[in-house]
Formats: C-alpha cells, sequence, structure tokens
C-alpha cells in the first residue's frame, strides 16, 4: 500500500491545493504566434508561462498551484495565450532594414468583464479612466486616474491631444492598466493608442463604468444618479 502524502504546511483545513498543468497550444493563431506564454487569472492571483519563441504549436509542460480556503465551486478560471510584443521601425542606414510593425487595431485590444476587472485591480493593476473630468467627478472607480481620452465641445467630441503625454507622466509602460470610460467606446479606442504607444498590458473593461455600476460595484446609489446616459448603450425593457 502506497503511503498517502500529508498536505503542504499551511494548507487550510477545509481547502487545499488546486493544481493547474498547461500543457500545449495547437495552431495558435497567428497574430498571437509571437513569443507566445499563457496567461492565467484564478481568484485574484495570477500565473505565467514561459515564452517561447516564434512557435504556432507551443509546449510548456508547466504546473501552477493555488492555495484554496475551501473548495473552487463555481470559480471561474481565466486562461489565454498571449503574445510577447516588440516594437521594431524601419532603419535604412548602411543598408540595413527592420520590418516595421503594423500598428494596433481595435481587433487587438484585449477586452475584459467587470468581475476580471475587479479581480485585477485587488492584485495591483491600475484604473485607468478615460472619461471627461465631468463624467468623473459624478461617480468613479476608488484610486482612478481620470485623464480624458476626448473633450466635449461645441463641435462636438474631440481627441484630448496630450492624452498619451498626460498618462506618461503618471503611469509606466510596463504597469498593467484596467482603461475604462462610460460604455465601452473611448476605452477601447484608447487602449489602441496606449499599445502603439508601446503599453503591453493594457486592457479595455467592457461596458465601461456603466456596467461596473450595474454590477452593484459602486454602491447603494441608484445608477442613474452615477452614471452618464450614452447613446451607445442599449436602453433597458
Amino acid at each position: 500500500m502506497q503511503a498517502v502524502q500529508k498536505a503542504p504546511e499551511g494548507t487550510p483545513a477545509a481547502g487545499g491545493m488546486f493544481v493547474v498543468i498547461v500543457h500545449s497550444a495547437e495552431d495558435v493563431e497567428g497574430k498571437h504566434h509571437t513569443n507566445p506564454y499563457v496567461h492565467i487569472y484564478f481568484k485574484g492571483e495570477e500565473r505565467k508561462t514561459k515564452h517561447v519563441k516564434k512557435n504556432k504549436d507551443p509546449k510548456w509542460n508547466e504546473e501552477f498551484s493555488f492555495m484554496l480556503e475551501e473548495p473552487p465551486i463555481h470559480e471561474k478560471m481565466h486562461v489565454k495565450v498571449r503574445q510577447t510584443r516588440k516594437k521594431r521601425k524601419t532603419d535604412h542606414t548602411e543598408g540595413f532594414l527592420m520590418e516595421e510593425t503594423k500598428p494596433k487595431t481595435v481587433e487587438d485590444v484585449e477586452t475584459v468583464d467587470v468581475y476580471t476587472a475587479k479581480g485585477f485591480l485587488s492584485t495591483g493593476h491600475r484604473y485607468l479612466d478615460v472619461r471627461t473630468n465631468e463624467e468623473f467627478a459624478k461617480s468613479h472607480v476608488e484610486e482612478a486616474l481620470n485623464i480624458p481620452y476626448m473633450f466635449k465641445t461645441d463641435e462636438g467630441r474631440v481627441i484630448n491631444p496630450d492624452f498619451l503625454s498626460q498618462v506618461a507622466s503618471v503611469c509606466k509602460k510596463d504597469e498593467h492598466l484596467i482603461v475604462a470610460c462610460n460604455a465601452g467606446g473611448r476605452g477601447s479606442r484608447a487602449c489602441v493608442d496606449l499599445l502603439n504607444e508601446g503599453y503591453d498590458h493594457v486592457a479595455n473593461m467592457g461596458g465601461g463604468y456603466s456596467a461596473w455600476v450595474d454590477a452593484g460595484f459602486a454602491g447603494d446609489k441608484p445608477p442613474e444618479d452615477l452614471k452618464i446616459a450614452c447613446k451607445f448603450r442599449p436602453k433597458e425593457n
């Protein structure tokens, strides 16, 4: 009879160690096979595999553990294959040519739901609110940074020409940022500009601050006291 191993020291009485093994991926989509790695997010904790150089069928065979207080019933684990982005530029000096990186588009933006975003914030991600100062003043996420992506003018909304420089004054390019507006549109466009500027760890919060309010994360005030109306936001029946 084989002896049963004791649980690791510090294991909760009603919980235990939850082990995740990342084996491999097959036929990874083209835009994701530049030095792919796996990003795991579970119960507010993150894990990452090593990077595999330029491979559409990467193999990792790495093991990760999570110490749990109770069995993981009805819990969601987010697992995603991501890439390491590298900035490149065209240089014709002395006959040397480097391929120019294709600009990022909205399709390259990672979008997370409000629940995932809230979990990321608890692990040190920063919340970048790109709504106008007026929207931000009405209600906002605690400890959020407010740098408007657009301004309201008599001619309509115009992009803030100093947006990137203002972000650079308070955020480093290797920081993890959750970007959000009121409903998701401005946040997505802001993420595109940030990605093209070299901010590799940005994610747009789907639904924006309105979704945050709908999820009950903004307190007990009526939603109409917290949200700014948005013509792109579907009306509730």
